[in-house]
């Protein structure tokens, strides 16, 4: 859980956003576009099974990070 004044620094770069529920925010498939804060509610983190059923990860909860940043080529770390 985000202490209150992490929160307060991540909410002066945040875009906020909403989904409503069963909305799917990238699949296995894809790279994230960055990361995501839950700010309220949940998010249940799943992927498919080789046999196609969907299996149940974690549940990401209020003040928890999923996601990745974007990737960058080594050369413009520099």
């Amino acid at each position: 859980m985000l202490s209150a004044p992490a929160l307060a620094d991540f909410e002066k770069l945040l875009v906020p956003i909403s989904h409503p529920a069963n909305h799917i925010l990238f699949s296995e498939t894809q790279s994230s576009t960055g990361i995501f804060v839950v700010i309220e509610g949940e998010v249940k983190l799943s992927m498919n099974s080789s046999d196609g059923r969907r299996l149940s990860l974690t549940i990401v909860k209020a003040g928890e990070i999923l996601g990745s940043p974007p990737r960058f080529p080594a050369s413009r770390m520099k």
